[in-house]
């Protein structure tokens, strides 16, 4: 007989041994999982930041913050032919 008011049965032996197995698995998914996953995805994105830099060869794609736009000035030979003079 069913004398939860919720009209579910009260919990057996295997579901109150189930909540002890959810720190362990809570401080391992907070200690060891989520520190793997955004270490992850902060390399995913380097990564792409710099394949798209690699790509256009140009700043202004991926502008700093600061410069409103606007191209950082390049040094001396770089961007410019062998044989191309200033």
């Amino acid at each position: 007989m069913n004398n939860q008011p919720s009209g579910r049965a009260a919990p057996s032996g295997a579901a109150a041994s189930g909540r002890k197995n959810e720190w362990p698995r809570f401080l391992l998914l907070a200690f060891v999982g989520l520190p793997i996953t955004m270490t992850l995805a902060i390399a995913a994105y380097g990564f792409v930041v710099w394949f798209l830099q690699i790509l256009s060869s140009d700043p202004v794609l991926i502008c700093p913050i600061g410069t409103r736009g606007h191209a950082l000035p390049r040094p001396p030979g770089i961007g410019q032919h062998a044989g191309a003079t200033s």
